[in-house]
């Protein structure tokens, strides 16, 4: 686990080892940005080599202590934030049992202090680690002990982790320590403060709100967006008329004055394949969420129902930018974002405001504090009766959200899937693009396969749901033919790739949507597509080919390959010349001839 690569352990690290050992459970309390999340999964890499799994933060206690644990697997729940429970030590004592009982562990994280402190489980307050052994760890290039000197009164004023983390990537790129040190919170925070206590002027308090909400875009893109803002801010903010007899001596150089050396926002041109492209952007990436959180605390009702309506008019536009900044809105003014992403998620702005909602959760999904949030606000649209909302909710679950919380999304979309009437469109695809995320970024892909496996094992027995079983085996079609567009490359093979132990696994599930009607043409294209994914990317393709074949031919009876490779000899035939064609063709003949040995494990009917 690459987060773990570089750990640091607090001062409190060894006192929560002990009791998570000895006790099976434990929780860590204290303020955001001291690293809990990741103390958390080292806490249970003391403990487990087994896999680990995050739970929803929204587990109440009764929830938590009636679920199935797994002997071996370390389990966590991050920024834990469940209604209290009135049992109290009772619960965690019958939890406790229970993840004895099972063999498994547990850590639980959260920002809130113990009412009440019970002998049934540890509750151990939790420090940030030494920031500077942070930052020597992470560092990947030397650095002087001068300059470590130069940073000492940064790292003192630092909050979070993180901040350590991103001074280390930036140091890691050649940034001098002056200039590194100048993304850290606290200072990006002083800067905009004194600008804003500076007294900036109407416009210029409108071009640092236009950006918050369309940072990176080009000038012409900027201005038009300014215009808007400024339209709904003369109907809620009237502008005071001009004394009369004020004539203006010249055009205004507006583009000149809005990159003021003293001001926040500044050009940056970037090379694109057609040439340059110049955009304005906060002088410090940092300033982004301090100047929304300025305009928050600074402005009142009325210009904020101007922003309001300006982002229901520019939100089809730049979805994704808008997204940005109505995630750092959420971050001091929850209700504020929510009101807006209630109305997105139901279609009122079309599929950009759709997308808009999807992005602001992604992006909510990626930051510790706001993640339980993002969660929050999927689950309610996905368990609700919209079906705009729903479809909403199962595209968050498809991305990050998913990643963050995998087993819940997994949940959540199989559940939607099975309702006939959703009217959201084909919700396989959302479980298939969170296989692909999953696939892409982590280890954990193969969760989906396994959540799928076992509801076509538990409906397949005599008196289970043919119904279901039916869905199941279509969904999971649909997620093994899934590709991953970032890179091209069939999803399946991304999570082999991972994990090449898996693929008897994956065979005995692709044997299963070869051997089902309504999905076999389905599973014979997906075959299709990764011997042609395997041709193009793999070097050793034609043994890789081979093994998977071999894989297959342990499922299936001798009649269901024989058929299977009758069927595939149709799709080859089907297949025109050129070079591609003819090695997939020669793919195929090798995956035939795999298929062809005998050896197989499964009976004849």
């Amino acid at each position: 686990m690459d987060t773990l690569a570089h750990f640091v352990r607090p001062e409190p690290f060894g006192k929560a080892a002990t009791a998570l050992e000895r006790g099976r459970a434990v929780v860590l309390h204290g303020p955001p940005g001291q690293g809990k999340r990741t103390s958390a999964l080292a806490l249970l890499r003391t403990v487990t080599d087994e896999s680990l799994f995050l739970l929803s933060p929204q587990l109440t206690m009764a929830e938590l202590r009636e679920r199935t644990y797994d002997e071996g697997l370390g389990y966590a729940v991050i920024d834990h934030v469940a209604p209290p429970d009135t049992d109290g030590d009772f619960s965690w004592r019958v939890l406790t049992d229970r993840l004895t009982n099972a063999g498994a562990y547990l850590v639980v994280t959260t920002t809130t202090e113990p009412q009440q402190v019970g002998d049934a489980i540890s509750h151990v307050p939790w420090h940030r680690p030494d920031l500077e052994q942070v930052l020597r760890t992470r560092m990947t290039t030397d650095l002087t002990e001068d300059a470590f000197s130069e940073l000492a009164t940064s790292l003192e004023s630092c909050r979070q982790v993180r901040d350590v983390v991103e001074l280390a990537c930036r140091l890691d790129r050649g940034e001098k320590p002056e200039e590194a040190a100048g993304h850290f919170d606290v200072t990006a925070e002083t800067a905009v403060a004194s600008w804003f206590d500076r007294g900036p002027s109407r416009r210029q308090v409108m071009e640092v709100t236009t950006l918050a909400f369309a940072h990176g875009t080009a000038e012409r893109a900027f201005e038009l967006d300014l215009a808007v803002l400024e339209k709904h801010l003369r109907r809620h903010m009237p502008e005071p008329s001009p004394e009369e007899g004020v004539a203006e001596e010249s055009l205004p150089q507006v583009r000149r004055r809005l990159v003021d050396p003293d001001g926040l926002i500044v050009r940056r041109t970037v090379m694109l394949d057609v040439g340059p492209r110049t955009e304005l952007v906060f002088a410090s990436l940092a300033y982004h969420r301090h100047v929304v959180r300025a305009l928050w605390n600074r402005m009142d009702v009325a210009f904020w129902d101007a922003v309001h309506g300006w982002l229901n008019e520019i939100v089809a536009r730049h979805p994704w930018r808008v997204a940005i900044g109505l995630a750092a809105v959420a971050e001091v003014a929850f209700n504020e974002a929510l009101a807006l992403l209630q109305q997105w998620s139901a279609g009122s702005r079309g599929g950009g405001g759709q997308r808009a909602a999807i992005y602001t959760l992604t992006i909510m999904a990626r930051n510790d504090q706001m993640a339980p949030a993002a969660l929050q606000i999927a689950t309610r649209w996905i368990h609700g009766s919209d079906p705009a909302r729903q479809w909403t909710a199962a595209m968050a679950f498809g991305d990050q959200l998913g990643v963050r919380f995998p087993l819940e999304a997994i949940n959540k979309l199989w559940r939607l899937c099975t309702q006939a009437d959703t009217g959201t469109g084909n919700v396989a695809i959302a479980l298939a693009n969170l296989f692909t995320t999953l696939a892409r970024d982590t280890p954990d892909a193969g969760m989906v396969l396994r959540v799928l496996s076992n509801k076509l094992a538990r409906f397949g027995r005599p008196g289970g749901s043919t119904i279901l079983r039916s869905v199941a085996i279509s969904t999971l079609s649909v997620v093994l033919g899934a590709r991953d567009h970032r890179t091209g490359r069939q999803s399946v093979l991304l999570h082999l790739g991972r994990s090449p132990d898996q693929i008897h696994a994956v065979a005995r599930l692709w044997a299963m949507t070869l051997d089902n009607r309504p999905t076999r043409l389905r599973a014979i294209e997906s075959l299709r597509d990764t011997l042609k994914d395997l041709a193009e990317h793999d070097k050793h393709a034609t043994s890789e080919v081979q093994r998977m074949g071999e894989a297959l031919a342990v499922e299936m009876t001798e009649l269901e390959r024989r058929r299977l490779r009758d069927d595939m000899r149709k799709v080859t035939a089907r297949q025109g010349g050129g070079n591609d064609n003819e090695l997939i063709a020669k793919l195929f003949s090798a995956l035939l001839t795999a298929l062809g040995r005998e050896g197989s494990d499964k009976e004849n009917p």
